[in-house]
Formats: C-alpha cells, structure tokens, sequence
C-alpha cells in the first residue's frame, strides 16, 4: 500500500496534506521540521481522524524523473504566462484533463478547487481538495456571536439544538424571504428554534427567550446556516455561458519553449511554492518500459510550441449575494459569507473559535489550507500543439510509440476522440519525430486559474478595528444599542456611511458592520 501511495503523490503534495489536514492527536504538523529532518517517520491523518499511513523520510525522496518533469512544467509555465499575456502573480497552470464541459456544473468544479501553492496543479478530484467543503468545515468551527446565551439559556439542551440547526434535513420547506426578495438566513434559524423547541417541549418562558436572542444580527450564525441550506450545492458566480463568450471574444495567441534553453525559474512569483507537475510525458497509465523511452527523450530534449485561436478570461467566486440575472443561479442559493470569513481570519481566539478541529493555525497558519481561491478562469479554443525533439526511436517501437502518443501527450494529454482531440505522429528517416495534437474550435479548454490571497479584500486598517473591538470584548449586537446611538455603517463594496444607527446599518443586506464612537460593534 505504501508503494502505491509513493506512486501516487509527489513529495510536495505529501507534504502539502501533512501541513493542513486534521490528525487523531489534535497536533498540527509542523512542516519545517519534516524539511529538517533526513531520517524521520510521517503521519499523514485523514480529516475522520483514520491513520491512513506511516513511512519514512527516504521512501518519500523525489525521483529524478519526477524532478524533470517539474522542470519541463515551469518551462511550460513560463512559455504560458509570456505567450498568452498573463499576470503571473495570479496565474496557476492547470493540467491534466480541462475541458470546460457543456454545463455550468463543469465550471464550478474549477472554481470549488483549492489552489495549492504552487505554479501548476494537475486536476483531479482525488488530487485537489474542495473549496467548499473546506469552508464548510472551517464555519463550523466557529462560535456565532449568540452562542454563549443560547447555551446558557438552553443548558444541557444546547448540544441539541446545535445538532438540529447545522442538519439539512432540518431546514423549512419553503425559505423565507427578506424585503428585497432574498432568503432571509436568520429567519431559518428562529424558525428552526420554533420547531425545535416545540418537538423537544421546551418551556414558553426559554422558547422566547431563544428566540430573542436569534432575532439579532449574527454574521457567523447566518454564514452556517447559509452553507447547510444549500445541502451539498455549491453555485459560483460564473456560468458555462460566461466562459464561452469570453472565449469567443478573446485574441489569438501562443506559446513556445524548448527544453534544452528555456527557463524553469518560477521562484520570483508570490505562488512559488514549487512546481506540481506528471510523472509522465504520455497522458495514459505508463508502463515501466516507458520511463526508458520518456528518460530518453527528456534527455535528448524536446521542442513545444502551441497556438490559440482564442483565448478568453471569465472571473467569478463562491455564490455571496443573491442574483437576478444568471439563469445558472435561479435554483441555487447564495452559501458563501465573506463577512464570516473575514471575521474568523483576523481572529485567533476564544471568542471566534471553538475548541474543535479544524483550528484557526489549520485554516490560515503558516501552512493552512484556507490560503487562497480561485478568482478566475483562463480557457483556450482552437489548440494546436507540436512537439519535436531530435530524440531517435527505434523502428521496432514506433508503432507503439504512435499508440502511447494517440492517448495523448505534454503538456495537454488530450486523448484522441475525446473532447474534440485528434493526434498524431510523423517519424523522419532517421527516427526523430513530429507529434501534432489539436482540439478544434468549440471545444475550449481550462488552461489555467487566476488566484487571490483569501483575504486580499481586507484592508489593514478594517482589519485592525474588528480585531481591537473584539479583544475589548466589545462585540454586541444590535437590540443591546440604544437606537438613538449613532455610527459608521462599513458596507462590503468599501462604502462608509457616517450616522446611521445600529438596526439601520445591519438591516443593509451588503453590511459588513456597524461601528460606534467607542468601537461597539454588530453585523
């Protein structure tokens, strides 16, 4: 099993699980002392707490094959960002199979990967771990401003309450609806109270009292029960359709490099946290008599140039607010809080988090999972991609070298037949080749992603009021504010309206808080 899972993971993605999932031990692994250590035993835990494997330092080293492949990948990744105009402080290759895909579902599953930290990743659903989920996970560990009166309130009674709240099956059958035509999240919850507190014969006077208490202002009550009202589907703000117009309005371009000149150096950009590429230049399961060919022809060195007919870039992120426009969007709820996220970022304490895994230093720690998203996709049409290399292959093998390249090749693996790919290879007299792999136009491919920090909307300035607020204790919300009592009301798109009372601002759908003269603060 050990060797299977060696086979399977690069050095950088053992590593990469072992600094961000959750262990048995309730310990995070520090990485810096897995990098320091030459001889050393690695645990990597599964998010169930199940052992899934122990091996030693040695068993995990990178292989020279795997190192060249790297290095033919950040070749790649430079070619790419030059040739196709790319920010490379955002962009992030994507390998492997990218086809967009005929629905808006395809689509979303690139903006639902949590981007590594690195300048490639190759995309595959055992290989990348969900957005979604992990923000799902992280909401959950978080302490709603109004948790500690309803535990009060409900004593022995709140475990329960809680189980019920955070369960899908739990939800109204027909959401309410805000003023403005928007699912009103707190109502779910002081309506789940009702039913709640009815089935378990809770008593008039506590029922109100509970009530009361939902009725308030709570970002981090409304961001879970947002995320457990979507029951599993996850909606992003960008459409299959999206992608396809900006694609067909997109410039021609391309993309050339060669292995024996070009550079691999990819350490002067912000995701330089190394190089993910495929052990392989063939995209079909490989052999051990191929890693001999392939050796052969790393070696020898290899040409690749690409070209375009059009390439486009369509921005989006986790569904936030509702929209009336999408038609994609009409049968999805919104799921994703930024108010929420920004508030559990900035603050590693008590007050916010509860003591439960994952933990704070899990999700944004040094190597913590919740780093960064995916703002935005970059997609291809019309591919046209030749590799040369002075490499000779011998006339016995070239039939079988003519199948291996027909299911397809670096650096896009587009099997023949399959999503508008056709490929093949022409051998010269002396057995150097010629490899062409197409995909016509209307079959646009994901090339890449564009990438964000998690919290690159966080001024340092809000940053530093929420967090001061907080540690003063000050955090309140709005029925314990006299109406009279004025402040500044900080909206999400950045506005600041100055007088506006503690209800008035939080009544705002696109509120972010409420602050008063002396830094109370709701919302």
């Amino acid at each position: 099993m050990i060797t299977q899972i060696i086979k399977k993971y690069s050095v950088h993605e053992l590593l990469q699980k072992v600094g961000s999932v959750f262990c048995t031990q309730d310990t995070a692994v520090d990485r810096s002392r897995l990098r320091s250590t030459r001889l050393m035993s690695l645990a990597v835990c599964g998010i169930s707490g199940v052992l899934i494997l122990l091996m030693s330092g040695q068993a995990i080293a990178q292989s020279a094959a795997e190192k060249k492949m790297n290095r033919l990948t950040a070749q790649w990744y430079n070619a790419v960002v030059s040739g196709l105009k790319l920010d490379a402080g955002k962009f992030q290759l994507v390998q492997g199979n990218t086809a967009v895909g005929a629905t808006s579902d395809s689509v979303w599953a690139f903006f639902d990967l949590l981007p590594p930290r690195s300048v490639s990743h190759y995309n595959k659903p055992e290989r990348t771990r969900s957005f979604s989920q992990t923000y799902g996970a992280l909401i959950s560990s978080l302490m709603p401003y109004t948790a500690q009166g309803m535990r009060t309130l409900l004593a022995n009674s709140y475990l329960s309450w809680e189980t019920y709240s955070s369960h899908p099956e739990n939800l109204p059958l027909i959401f309410p609806m805000d003023e403005a035509g928007n699912v009103d999240f707190a109502e779910i919850r002081v309506m789940q109270f009702a039913e709640w507190s009815r089935m378990n014969g809770i008593d008039t006077r506590t029922r109100k009292a509970g009530l009361t208490l939902l009725k308030q202002t709570d970002a981090l009550a409304t961001a879970m029960t947002q995320w457990t009202a979507v029951n599993g589907k996850f909606a992003y703000t960008a459409s299959v359709d999206d992608v396809l117009s900006q694609v067909s309005q997109g410039h021609a371009r391309s993309a050339s490099m060669d292995s024996k000149v070009s550079s691999s150096d990819v350490k002067r950009f912000w995701l330089s946290g190394g190089v993910e590429g495929i052990y392989d230049i063939f995209g079909g399961a490989t052999a051990g008599e191929w890693s001999i060919f392939t050796s052969h022809l790393r070696a020898a060195g290899l040409q690749i140039s690409a070209s375009f007919d059009r390439v486009g870039t369509v921005l989006g992120g986790p569904y936030d607010l509702k929209s009336q426009y999408s038609p994609d969007l009409h049968e999805h709820s919104p799921w994703f809080n930024e108010s929420a996220l920004r508030v559990a970022k900035i603050n590693n304490n008590n007050k916010v988090w509860k003591n439960s895994q994952p933990t704070w230093e899990q999700m944004f720690g040094r190597y913590g999972t919740m780093q960064r998203r995916v703002s935005g996709l970059v997609a291809v049409d019309g591919v046209t991609v030749t590799m040369t290399s002075t490499y000779s292959v011998p006339k016995a093998d070239q039939s079988r070298v003519r199948a291996r390249f027909a299911e397809g090749f670096f650096p896009f693996f587009g099997a023949e037949g399959k999503g508008g790919w056709s490929n093949s290879v022409q051998f010269n007299n002396d057995g150097t080749f010629r490899a062409v792999s197409t995909s016509q136009r209307g079959n646009p491919q994901i090339i890449g992603v564009l990438v964000e920090p998690i919290d690159q909307s966080l001024t340092k300035a809000e940053a530093k009021l929420i967090r001061n607020s907080l540690i003063l204790g000050k955090v309140v919300a709005c029925n314990q504010v006299s109406a009279k009592e004025l402040g500044k009301c900080k909206f999400d798109n950045s506005d600041l309206r100055s007088r506006m009372n503690c209800p008035t601002c939080c009544a705002q759908r696109k509120a972010l808080l409420w602050i008063s003269r002396d830094h109370k603060m709701a919302c």
